[in-house]
């Protein structure tokens, strides 16, 4: 028996409103698709996107391909989609969890190639790097081992000078960086903050830079140690004083501290921080704050928002803020201003990116790398990915010569 279709009541006429609502949306869908397919601009591809999801879709890499639009960014002489059909990031993501598992920390512990990538490639000129979450210094003695390696300060000579500083739960001690990556610029500055909330680490931070960076030190290359926490507010705040490992946040020491046991600190945000210091722009922005680094994020959008973030890493856990955030969000807000996003491996990138799973969601240790889509290192992270190595063939296409 047929059912008859529902009509509204005697006498009244349908309400086009309705109608009007989702014959608007059709235009802009297809405004959109127009903007870029024609100019493939990334405006276009973030407006499409949001129409969708306005609209109800929850899987708009299927719609996009049944709808046979395919959106893509050229860069380095190839066209990269950016997106994934379904299935593909399913087998990707499960690809990315078989590595996790028969590879003992192969995303908390990632070798960041990408890093040593960008600089061999990365144009000549002043860089800026903010490394927040600074702990004993290896992640900036890294920036100062590739960019400025006459100053001597690197991963392995770190604990080589300083040997009461600990190696590290990752053996950050033991990463012989490749001194020569960058070499032949010894003409460009180098500039790297350190940021570090606890009193206890930024004290030996002082003295680490005190041992590097003396009178003989080259003037090109400069780290300032800053004692301060960062998230997305500003306001004075407890932090644990007897921190002695890489687990002490603004939620307490791993130990177990009581109140009285903390320091205060002066909390701030990304973007107060760029302003106080008159940073313009940031070539690497390292996050590593054990449990906050989404509301870092979110106290640097003015800056991301403007471009102002070349590349940049941060952690993904279950503790802390996380228990409030899911990575999806951020990597969803992230693409919003142009930011492609990946796990960071061992030495393989999984992107998340267009190509999400809900696998990803794993509220586990594990690390983020994000590079704006126009960056000069775009092409060659996604020449690192898993989806590279196993979907060549239809995720990348030679870009047509102009």
């Amino acid at each position: 028996m047929g059912v008859m279709p529902r009509r509204g009541p005697p006498g009244r006429r349908a309400n086009p409103s309705s109608a009007r609502v989702a014959g608007g949306a059709l235009l802009v869908f297809v405004l959109c698709a127009f903007a870029y397919v024609y100019a493939d601009a990334g405006a276009g591809r973030r407006m499409l996107e949001s129409t969708l999801r306005a609209a109800g879709t929850t899987d708009v890499s299927s719609t996009l391909a049944s709808l046979g639009i395919a959106m893509s960014t050229s860069a380095d002489g190839m066209k990269i989609a950016e997106y994934c059909q379904s299935e593909d990031s399913s087998t990707m993501a499960q690809h990315f969890l078989n590595q996790t598992r028969d590879v003992p920390f192969w995303t908390a512990c990632p070798s960041s190639a990408w890093l040593d990538a960008y600089a061999r490639l990365s144009p000549t000129g002043s860089k800026t790097m903010v490394d927040i979450g600074c702990n004993k210094g290896y992640s900036s003695a890294k920036f100062f081992a590739l960019w400025a390696p006459e100053v001597g300060f690197a991963p392995n000579t770190l604990r080589n000078k300083r040997p009461e500083v600990n190696c590290g739960t990752c053996g950050d001690c033991s990463d012989h960086t490749d001194e020569t990556a960058a070499g032949g610029r010894a003409q460009d500055m180098l500039t790297v903050y350190c940021v570090e909330p606890s009193m206890r680490n930024f004290a030996n931070l002082i003295l680490t830079r005190d041992a590097f960076f003396g009178p003989s030190a080259p003037e090109r290359a400069q780290w300032y140690v800053v004692n301060a926490a960062v998230s997305n507010r500003s306001e004075l705040v407890h932090f644990p004083r007897g921190c002695i490992d890489e687990l002490c946040s603004l939620e307490g020491n791993s130990d177990g501290t009581r109140l009285r046991d903390f320091d205060y600190v002066q909390l701030t945000t990304v973007d107060e921080f760029v302003t106080a210091y008159e940073i313009d722009a940031i070539d690497v922005l390292k996050i590593d704050t054990e449990g906050y680094d989404a509301t870092v994020l979110r106290g640097a959008m003015q800056l991301l928002s403007a471009k102002k973030v070349g590349l940049l890493s941060f952690e993904y856990h279950e503790v802390g803020a996380w228990r409030e955030y899911s990575l999806k969000s951020v990597v969803e807000q992230l693409d919003g201003l142009d930011y492609v996003c990946y796990y960071d491996g061992k030495p393989e990138l999984s992107r998340l990116t267009g190509c999400w799973s809900d696998k990803y969601e794993a509220y586990a240790w594990s690390n983020v790398a994000c590079v704006q889509r126009h960056h000069p290192m775009y092409a060659h992270m996604e020449r690192m990915t898993s989806r590279f190595a196993r979907h060549k063939a239809a995720y990348y296409q030679e870009a047509a010569k102009e």
